[in-house]
């Protein structure tokens, strides 16, 4: 391993002397000329945004306190009908005359009923979730970051919208009633007939009473969460993967073509190197631009911000900007969807977009853990400019089978067997909270728990797709397998 690290960064040191010595003599290709081209064919792609839309999760309430997550094969049947009736309200919205507020206790009394919630996958202005949607209204009155929608099997007028971050929860009500064909009441009648992961409230399943010797200072009203506890569970199966492409000479075309549309067809101020690992390195003038043709399956790009180019983007532009390149560079995958955004500026304050995309497979989100950026692609945008692009996709292997094994764990279970690691770790954030029992210290770990569901993990080794149990405490994400 070490040799072989030696010998990378020699030919990255011989190639970068090659380019000192010969750099002057490089004029080719102007980058103004290619980005603005590269602009045109973006402002003229197009691609309607509600379909990289999907909730992170579905949690469909059966009444009486509870639930399942994620009922596979119907989610897309339901957020379509979602999608109408929130293109139906936001359309013509009066929020003087359509919005009220709900307390705490009524949200939690809300979620009681029969309906679905609907986890987004970030925290999202109202005007981010009109764009997404595809409608064009801008600076609304809504001063909220919308992370969940609720929608009520016994209410036809309304879609309630939370912002757990802070609190906040509304009602967004209209004066007529949906169309009664929509299908949510009757796919939630399906799924409650069906083999399902049941889930219950964790305030409704664990007292929350500390020891009074423990002098922790707590409100028993802060420990009441809405967060879902999975008490039965569902064997899964394992699925065979592979790569998008392979090192092989039948994808050389393919390889040569990304380098064409990131270069242009002019190479002759282009480098091209093969790694040790057999990963593929075009690099452009003075390392202007960069292509990584990775033998793991990845595409990276990488280009210098060029000042002359720069470009304020706002989310719908930066979007479409991106689905622009994940289409350039080997498609939209059909269950992508948009994961992440958030903006930032650089050292030279140089406004930066970010977008993180995933996907499913099986119905189940790909969890790339430990990964170069724990995202299926991540794309950044300087000023108007990719400035950075990564993707890595695994497909489903046409000569391989999945599998089920009969021995899931529970997630109790789970968290059982893991108990030691995640104590550990939330007494080195909580450290207020060091020396008192450990059934309490169970019990804010319980209060703090959220996003329990089920995934897959990716055994890159082995080319399979494990299920695995994940979940997040404290800000600590887990990703634990459900078999042992």
């Amino acid at each position: 391993m070490i040799v072989k690290k030696q010998k990378t960064i020699i030919l990255f040191l011989l190639f970068a002397c090659t380019l000192f010595l010969t750099g002057k003599f490089v004029v080719g290709l102007s980058s103004v000329q290619t980005n603005s081209k590269n602009l045109g064919q973006v402002l003229e792609f197009e691609y309607d945004l509600q379909t990289v839309f999907k909730p992170e999760s579905y949690i469909i309430s059966f009444g009486g306190g509870v639930y399942t997550k994620n009922a596979y094969e119907y989610n897309d049947v339901i957020w379509k009908d979602v999608q109408k009736r929130l293109m139906s309200i936001v359309s013509d919205l009066n929020f003087e005359k359509n919005l009220s507020y709900l307390s705490f206790e009524q949200w939690c009394d809300q979620l009681q009923n029969r309906g679905v919630y609907f986890r987004l996958p970030f925290s999202m202005s109202f005007d981010e979730l009109c764009i997404l949607l595809g409608i064009d209204k801008n600076n609304s009155d809504l001063d909220i970051n919308i992370d969940g929608i609720w929608i009520s099997k016994d209410d036809s007028q309304s879609i309630y919208l939370s912002d757990e971050i802070q609190k906040i929860y509304c009602r967004l009500q209209v004066e007529e009633s949906f169309d009664k064909s929509y299908e949510i009441a009757n796919v939630i009648d399906i799924i409650e007939n069906d083999k399902i992961i049941e889930y219950r409230r964790i305030s409704d399943l664990f007292s929350f009473n500390l020891s009074e010797s423990d002098n922790v200072s707590e409100n028993k009203e802060n420990f009441i969460t809405n967060e879902l506890f999975p008490v039965t569970n569902k064997n899964i199966g394992f699925i065979k993967i592979t790569t998008e492409f392979s090192m092989d000479e039948k994808h050389e075309s393919l390889f040569k073509s990304f380098a064409q549309k990131a270069f242009g067809k002019n190479f002759n101020f282009v480098k091209k190197m093969t790694d040790v690992d057999e990963s593929i390195i075009y690099v452009y003038g003075y390392a202007n631009k960069a292509l990584r043709i990775g033998s793991d399956g990845s595409i990276e790009y990488t280009q210098r911000f060029d000042k002359k180019q720069g470009v304020e983007f706002n989310f719908r532009d930066g979007l479409k900007h991106a689905l622009y390149y994940i289409q350039m560079y080997g498609g939209i995958p059909d269950t992508l969807y948009l994961s992440n955004y958030y903006n930032k500026s650089d050292d030279m304050s140089r406004q930066i977009l970010i977008f993180d995309f995933d996907y499913r497979i099986a119905h189940l989100p790909i969890i790339y853990s430990g990964k170069s950026y724990n995202h299926a692609i991540h794309i950044e945008i300087t000023e108007g400019q990719i400035s950075k692009f990564y993707r890595q996709i695994y497909v489903l292997d046409d000569n391989a089978e999945s599998y089920v094994l009969d021995n899931a764990r529970t997630f109790n279970e789970t968290l059982n067997e893991n108990g030691s690691l995640i104590q550990k770790n939330y007494l080195e954030v909580k450290d207020n909270l060091l020396g008192i029992s450990e059934s309490d210290l169970w019990l804010y770990i319980l209060r703090d728990i959220v996003n329990v569901d089920i995934g897959y993990t990716i055994n890159s080794k082995e080319k399979f797709l494990y299920p695995i149990w994940k979940c997040k405490v404290n800000n600590h994400k887990y990703n634990f397998l459900l078999y042992k």
